[in-house]
């Protein structure tokens, strides 16, 4: 009996610094990329106000830049990302700015 096995050397997490949310299916989410080491992540995103319009623990569900269903406007957006790595057990923050174009 045979079975694929993935390993994955080096799992770099980060997230993009700009996400078109347009419906196109290119690049329509903002969400932690390669995060397959991740285990109890956080990922969360605030306005320019420091306001938290998103937040999830699972980091294929990304943000659609909207905030209670209506849009929002194009402009950098803020991130934090925690997480612990699933192999070193390190609990890892990051923090960045992406932008929304529109």
């Amino acid at each position: 009996m045979e079975k694929k096995v993935t390993i994955y050397v080096n799992c770099q997490i980060d997230v993009p610094n700009a996400f078109t949310p347009d419906a196109d299916m290119k690049n329509d989410l903002l969400y932690p990329l390669n995060a397959i080491k991740a285990e109890q992540l956080e990922f969360k995103v605030y306005n320019r106000w420091g306001q938290l319009i998103f937040q999830t623990n699972d980091w294929k569900k990304g943000w659609d830049g909207r905030f209670n269903g209506q849009l929002q406007p194009a402009g950098t957006y803020v991130w934090i990302l925690q997480y612990t790595h699933r192999d070193t057990k390190q609990r890892i923050q990051k923090k960045g700015a992406s932008l929304l174009i529109r």
